[in-house]
């Protein structure tokens, strides 16, 4: 991507969110920035907001990291952006190595968060995820 190619590793997340606003608009790339979503719990909103560093196209959700790789609360948050959204789609991208990682998450809204489906494809292979966030055994798929 432009922006890693561009300020390389070892910056703070604000300064790839301040690029990739900037490489966004400059490719025509219609785009939100830090776009906030409720929190509802038993059917109340809660004050708290999620605020989600992008959302493209009005559909995918796009999450940012400047560190040596991704964790487990990584994927939970993407996850838990995209449940309070409403959308389908997100991407989390990792500045903070010499290669930008990437991960793509696909949603599938349940009537409550134990219904709800999601995937993470990570080099291309989808991966079913349950419970946690960890790798659902026997979901491993071809991408299509």
């Amino acid at each position: 991507m432009a922006t890693h190619r561009k300020l390389g590793p070892g910056f703070k997340e604000s300064a790839y969110q301040e690029g990739l606003a900037l490489e966004f608009a400059k490719q025509g790339v219609p785009f939100a920035r830090e776009v906030p979503f409720g929190i509802t719990y038993d059917g109340v909103r809660l004050r708290t907001n999620h605020r989600a560093d992008f959302v493209c196209f009005g559909e995918v959700l796009v999450e940012l990291k400047a560190k040596v790789g991704f964790a487990l609360p990584d994927t939970m948050q993407v996850v838990s952006y995209l449940r309070a959204s409403g959308l389908s789609t997100g991407l989390l991208l990792n500045f903070g190595l010499g290669s930008l990682e990437h991960r793509r998450y696909v949603f599938t809204h349940g009537n409550t968060p134990q219904s709800a489906k999601w995937q993470s494809w990570d080099g291309g292979h989808p991966q079913r995820l349950g419970p946690g966030g960890m790798p659902d055994p026997g979901s491993a798929q071809s991408a299509p």
